[in-house]
């Protein structure tokens, strides 16, 4: 409880140093976790190419992969990369789906040969593109409810930060959703004489009535979600090979980060004369884009003691990147008793930059070779997420200090294991298998569920680790290749809150000067229960020169 309770300091300071819409811990996971995509081949192999090379894809596992071909090739990936998620909230179901077309990888690799017979055989170069983070998700919920209400929670927030009405406006620092809910109606003060306090402290939504025996009507939820996005390595290779039996090389890489996320959430009425304001409905909807551009530099070996066997491993710095956020909400609806009133606040368009640090990793790797007829390999690659550092472009400094500390102390390091396996079925064919498994990078069992505000949800750490399998195969005529590989991830399950838990401040009694005390329990706010499977199907196109 100790350490929860630490915890749920760092996370409130958090909070109040960056805003509801700054940088969050997720932010922290999402733009430095790592997906590969590569090309089929490597796709298909689960990406466990540390050891074997000779692969576009595998340049950006280890660079020393482009100094086992004995050729020059061009290859390019395209595919589709889909979302597919089941979400439960308040006893009903619905389905979500999102696909997106995607450039799994591409590149160009040099072969120069040195003409000698020992020694330095060869030197390569490659200039390659490889998606390494995907962010496609699309989630739909609806349900009914007569216990909670958005807009509750955010009148309830208000009152207990103690903005006056005077301080809710655009250029106050109050979050977003709270001036907009203020200043489109949506709640207002209560009336004089019925405040718990003085009037302009508290605030009551127009889902709330005064008439304690029927504190909500009935109101229908209705949810949506969706974001697209990559994260793509453009990566300058050097690699040479001595003997035959060691292979190094470096990358310097050059990285591009874009995602975009678009949400609503709608409360509406079931029917508005259960409500004193004759609400009928709320929207809220937030926008947000990040374009970040970053470096690191990565080095690697493939050293092959007797035949068949490879040994690989490769070190990559942390990424420095350059990142800004665009974001705008809108918060409008109607009730009848404002009816004379413009029920809709758009925000000014956010514009904010910052630097993020992403942290240090490595990868092992060994493969063995069958002959002509099979190859099997298997990686690890290890990344301490609590190393993310997030620092102002030309803001105070300090600002970041609080969400740095919670990033310290909630993230860890996390344990990737990857194994791939090929074999030649006739002549020019190949079929492929893979499996990854990816521990979460989360302390969850210091968290004991306990939710950490970000986004413009609450979502659950719930510390689940990571599996997918993949399949493919492949077909090489003369200079000519042709791959195909499918990748899913299996079932996993998140769950998070769309509002924040709260008091009714009207039946709630507060002691002179202490309006944090709480008596009784809070208002709960539904859960929603996602469950998701996501794929990707790439298909290469090479050519031998």
């Amino acid at each position: 409880m100790k350490v929860y309770h630490k915890i749920s300091v760092i996370i409130l300071s958090c909070l109040l140093t960056t805003g509801i819409y700054g940088q969050t811990i997720h932010d922290a996971l999402r733009f430095s976790r790592t997906d590969l995509y590569g090309t089929a081949r490597s796709l298909a192999m689960g990406n466990a190419f540390t050891a074997i090379g000779g692969d576009v894809g595998a340049i950006s596992v280890n660079p020393a992969s482009s100094g086992i071909y004995r050729h020059s090739e061009f290859v390019i990936t395209p595919g589709v990369d889909n979302y597919t998620g089941t979400s439960d909230y308040l006893s009903s179901s619905s389905r979500g789906s999102k696909t997106r077309f995607c450039l799994g990888s591409f590149g160009v690799v040099g072969y120069i040969p040195t003409g000698r017979k020992t020694g330095l055989l060869n030197i390569n170069w490659s200039v390659t593109g490889n998606q390494t983070a995907g962010y496609v998700s699309g989630t739909n919920a609806t349900g009914s409810n007569a216990t909670s209400s958005w807009l509750a929670s955010k009148a309830h927030q208000a009152s207990v930060d103690g903005y006056g009405s005077g301080s809710l406006s655009y250029t106050s620092g109050a979050p977003w959703d709270i001036n907009g809910a203020y200043q489109s109606w949506q709640m207002s003060n209560f009336p004089n004489g019925q405040a718990p306090d003085p009037q302009d402290t508290y605030y009551l939504a127009n889902t709330e009535n005064l008439d304690f025996s029927r504190p909500l009507g009935r109101l229908n939820h209705l949810y949506s979600r969706n974001s697209w996005g990559y994260t793509y390595d453009f990566a300058a290779n050097f690699a040479a090979n001595v003997d035959n039996k060691l292979f190094f090389g470096v990358n310097l890489v050059f990285q591009s980060i874009y995602y975009t996320d678009s949400e609503c959430f709608r409360e509406q009425a079931v029917d508005k004369s259960e409500f004193e304001t004759g609400f009928e409905y709320m929207n809220y909807s937030y926008n947000r884009t990040t374009r970040g551009m970053g470096f690191k530099m990565a080095a690697g070996i493939i050293y092959r003691p007797f035949a068949g066997l490879s040994i690989g491993a490769s070190v990559s710095t942390p990424t420095w990147t350059k990142m800004r956020d665009f974001w705008i909400q809108d918060v409008k609806g109607y009730s009848e008793l404002y009816r004379d009133k413009k029920q809709e606040s758009p925000s000014p368009e956010g514009d904010w930059s910052y630097k993020m640090t992403n942290p240090f990793q490595w990868n092992v790797g060994l493969g063995y070779t069958i002959g002509q007829s099979a190859v099997i390999s298997v990686d690890y690659s290890n990344t301490n997420y609590s190393n993310v550092v997030f620092k102002t472009h030309n803001g105070p400094v300090g600002y970041y200090n609080a969400l740095n500390d919670a990033v310290g102390t909630i993230m860890k390091s996390s344990h990737s294991v990857r194994t791939g396996l090929e074999v030649r079925v006739a002549k020019g064919i190949s079929v492929r298998g893979g499996y990854n498994f990816r521990t979460s990078p989360v302390e969850a069992k210091e968290l004991e569920m306990n939710y950490i505000y970000g986004d413009d949800v609450e979502r659950y750490f719930n510390g689940q680790n990571t599996q997918t399998w993949s399949l493919g195969a492949g077909f090489r005529t003369g200079n000519f290749f042709f791959d195909v590989a499918f990748q899913q991830q299996i079932e996993n399950v998140t769950e998070y809150k769309l509002f924040t838990d709260y008091y009714d401040l009207r039946m709630t009694e507060f002691p002179e000067k202490t309006i944090y005390t709480r008596d009784g329990d809070p208002v709960q706010a539904p859960l929603l229960t996602e469950r998701f499977r996501p794929w990707k199907l790439l298909i290469s196109v090479g050519f031998k020169f």
